[in-house]
Order: structure tokens, then C-alpha cells, then sequence
């Protein structure tokens, strides 16, 4: 089966189900479907250089399960996902990490923030955004209340349990994103005034808004 759904602005995405990770993009329908092939090929590759059985062709071919909305849920999705789903496909990812980081090992560091052109991405700036991105979507692996205020203690509570976990050699290093420079003082510090700085924003906006009320 593939999946075929409107991604952003004027894109389709598509997705193999059966091939976790395996994925296209492109400007119209047809593109995107001819690139899933390149991606499948090269997905099913990646499974036979790490021993992994590959899946099994269906008798009837592709179909194709298009959605009308980028948010739309294949059903896919909605099959039951036990812990030996979730070791697989986290050993997969382990190796996809491990095969994109010996390949990014052959590249001059100068060469990580080339652009082909002022608005295409550099090699870094990409990374940067998947890092991210996995942060990003991991969160949703735990349910999220849509009360702020209960977000809100539940992420100081993460927050706080890994911060209060760094190792004498962590509170010592130094790290550096995107040029900046950060010690495990800085961080402590911009922990604390973050907060500090949107508590004025939100203190002001309340005071206008009890001025407004007495008005």
C-alpha cells in the first residue's frame, strides 16, 4: 500500500506503510509517486546491507490510499503498535543515524553551511532541523494535556529531571549550536531567565488587561 496526502504549500507526500521510512516528496502526484519508487529501492537496500528480512510483495501490486488533508490518519497508522514493533523500528533508526553520520564524516566542516542558493538550506542548517524535528515529534508519544497550565508542569518536570542528570563532565563541557557557545552555566541561567522574561510579557498584558476592565 502507499499513502498519498497534501503536504505543505503546493506538495504531496507520500509514504509506504510496510517500509518505515520510506518517503517522498514532490510537486505534483505523479512526481511524488515516481520518487517513492527511487525511496523504495533504496529502503529495501537498506534492509538487505543490515541482514533484515525484506517484506514480502503483494499479489495484487500498489494501491494507492490517497488522503484529502495533510493531517488526515491512514488507517495504517491506527494498527495496534507492540514493543517488538518499537525495538525494530528503533534499531532501524539507530542504523540509518549511523549510516548518515559515517557518510557525513567524508565531508570538509566547511562544506556543512554551502547553500546552492541564498534560499535553499545548507547541510547544517538541516541538521540542526532534525535534530529538532525528532524532539519535536517524540513529544507526541506521550499524551499532552491541552490545558497549558498542566503542560506547563509537565515539561518543567522533564526539563528538570534531565538537567538534574548531567554528569560531572556534562556541567563542565562546553557545546556548540549553530556558532553559539553554551556551558552548563549558560543554560542554568537562560533556564531561569526565560521564564522570567515572558512572566514581564504576560504580567504586562494582564495589567492591561485590568486597566481595560476598570475603564
Amino acid at each position: 500500500e502507499v499513502v498519498i496526502q497534501p503536504g505543505g504549500g503546493d506538495t504531496f507526500t507520500a509514504y509506504i506503510p510496510a517500509l518505515p521510512g520510506c518517503i517522498s516528496r514532490g510537486s505534483t502526484k505523479g512526481e511524488t509517486l515516481t520518487l517513492l519508487d527511487c525511496a523504495a529501492t533504496e529502503c529495501l537496500a537498506f534492509l538487505h546491507r543490515h541482514g533484515q528480512a525484506l517484506p514480502p510483495a503483494p499479489p495484487q501490486g500498489r494501491t494507492v490510499t490517497e488522503l484529502a488533508a495533510a493531517w488526515a490518519v491512514p488507517d495504517s497508522d491506527l494498527l495496534p503498535f507492540s514493543p517488538a514493533d518499537r525495538d525494530t523500528w528503533l534499531r532501524w533508526a539507530a542504523w540509518r543515524r549511523e549510516e548518515l553520520l559515517a557518510a557525513l564524516s567524508q565531508v570538509p566542516a566547511a562544506a556543512l553551511d554551502w547553500q546552492p542558493d541564498e534560499k535553499e538550506w545548507s547541510v547544517r542548517r538541516i541538521l540542526s532541523h532534525v535534530a529538532y524535528g525528532e524532539w519535536w515529534i517524540a513529544r507526541f508519544a506521550v499524551p499532552q494535556s491541552r490545558d497549558p497550565l498542566t503542560r506547563l508542569v509537565a515539561t518543567h518536570q522533564e526539563a528538570l529531571a534531565r538537567l538534574s542528570a548531567l554528569t560531572p563532565e556534562e556541567l563542565t563541557c562546553t557545546t556548540l549550536h549553530e556558532g553559539e557557545a553554551w556551558t552548563a552555566r549558560k543554560v542554568f541561567r537562560r533556564f531561569l531567565e526565560h521564564e522570567r522574561e515572558h512572566r514581564g510579557q504576560m504580567e504586562e498584558i494582564m495589567r492591561g488587561m485590568s486597566n481595560e476592565h476598570r475603564i
